[in-house]
């Protein structure tokens, strides 16, 4: 018997824009494989200011074709924050496999999805410069995904019972599958990102194991497995527009979208010493390790 329950999805931002993501549903039992070291490149950031105020979501590390590294994230979590905190592993709260700080290397999307008061908010950037020790990174994928395409979704996203309150990050990585069904005009994305967005829907076509975004789900992972290496398709990041309630689709920023590819292909780039000065080099190099 199929037992389903629904998730809202939520970056819990703290003194951050709101940042309402995706809805999250799967079939009970299906997500049983987050704690395979295959998806340690699927990883939770904390992104937030000098005070210690910001919030937990998640992002996937990655490398480009030059062999340079670096974690894509969600904008909307990470936007006008300078601090961040990399943990690594299956349950980073408990159990982190490592503990990594950077400051002040983001890059962000200048196109974006949401809007807050500012009338912006991004929805794909980079933290670049992000070197993690026995960590594999996915490679990025360039073209984006034809429709019925199986993708893997993995992110650190807390529980939300239909109806219940909204579930807490808990540090878990949770995973499951689903397929590429629509792109973004499906629910009314408008320009210049309603092309460059794939769409996975909670309707059992995705297989027992079918799964959308979570509460603090916002920068995870949508995977493809080309011949056995992990490619990433997405990156998680869509709200929930007028009509559409949580736990009916997520959203993702497609890697192979041309002006998202080059974005994030292009932010791996460590910049010249006097574009780092800028941004305060002695904050980049800044990255520490800390054993739980």
């Amino acid at each position: 018997m199929k037992t389903w329950i629904s998730f809202l999805a939520f970056a819990l931002m703290t003194g951050n824009a709101f940042a309402g993501v995706v809805g999250l549903s799967y079939q009970s039992g299906a997500v049983t494989n987050g704690a395979d070291p295959r998806y340690n490149c699927s990883v939770a950031v904390w992104a937030g200011n000098s005070s210690g105020i910001g919030s937990w979501a998640s992002g996937t590390y990655v490398r480009n074709d030059d062999g340079l590294t670096g974690i894509v994230l969600s904008g909307h979590q990470s936007f006008g924050t300078t601090n961040f905190e990399v943990r690594t592993g299956p349950d980073v709260f408990t159990n982190p496999l490592g503990t990594y700080t950077f400051t002040n290397n983001l890059s962000v999307d200048p196109r974006y999805v949401h809007t807050d008061l500012a009338g912006r908010r991004w929805d794909t950037a980079v933290l670049w410069g992000v070197t993690l020790p026995g960590i594999t990174p996915a490679r990025i994928l360039s073209t984006v995904p034809t429709l019925g395409t199986q993708i893997i979704i993995s992110g650190y996203g807390g529980l939300t019972p239909v109806g219940g309150p909204w579930g807490t990050y808990a540090g878990i990585r949770l995973m499951g599958t689903n397929l590429v069904q629509n792109y973004g005009t499906w629910f009314g994305a408008g320009s210049p990102v309603a092309n460059a967005m794939i769409v996975s829907r909670m309707d059992s076509s995705g297989g027992l194991s079918e799964m959308i975004g979570s509460p603090g789900d916002s920068g995870g992972s949508a995977f493809f497995d080309m011949g056995g290496e992990l490619y990433l398709a997405a990156n998680l990041t869509t709200n929930v527009p007028n009509g559409f309630f949580y736990g009916d689709f997520t959203g993702g920023m497609a890697m192979g979208n041309a002006p998202t590819y080059s974005f994030v292909t292009s932010s791996l780039q460590i910049p010249t010493p006097g574009a780092a000065a800028l941004l305060g080099v002695a904050g980049l190099v800044a990255c520490r390790r800390r054993r739980s």
